[in-house]
């Protein structure tokens, strides 16, 4: 199964996964993988290949890179129960070519007009399953999540 991890830039997506994923995962001993598919946010900046040519540059989707997202996700589900797509903070074409081989999706925005803009762009791409997780701050700055839907 490939799930991709949605929303805006700062809406909290690899926070998300880091800390409300992966302990029940590793907990239950589901075996899982986590795929930066994305040039925004945190991760890896450049990935170079032998012929010298960057596939991922930060802050900046190539083709070559999206391609890569898309050819290595199914050969990593095929080793893995799960594998979490942690996509970029943009509506594009990229992400949509992306998410067209997600199962699901799991939107995390800070408000209701975030999450129906990610569910009308997921809604385009695949139909899928659909969750959605709030993200708030504090005044300290810490996250909270709490599932709305799906």
């Amino acid at each position: 199964m490939i799930v991709g991890v949605l929303g805006f830039s700062g809406a909290g997506k690899t926070c998300y996964l880091r800390a409300h994923l992966y302990p029940p995962l590793q907990a239950s001993g589901a075996s899982f993988y986590v795929l930066p598919a994305n040039p925004d946010g945190e991760g890896q900046w450049i990935m170079r290949e032998k012929d010298r040519q960057n596939t991922r540059d930060a802050r900046r989707f190539t083709e070559r890179f999206v391609d890569w997202v898309i050819d290595s996700a199914p050969t990593l589900a095929e080793q893995f129960e799960v594998v979490y797509l942690d996509c970029g903070g943009l509506i594009s074409r990229e992400n949509e070519r992306i998410l067209s081989i997600c199962d699901e999706a799991i939107i995390v925005s800070r408000n209701s007009e975030e999450f129906a803009e990610w569910e009308q762009f997921v809604s385009t791409c695949k139909a899928m399953a659909i969750t959605q997780i709030r993200s708030s701050a504090s005044l300290d700055g810490e996250l909270t999540f709490r599932k709305i839907g799906g």
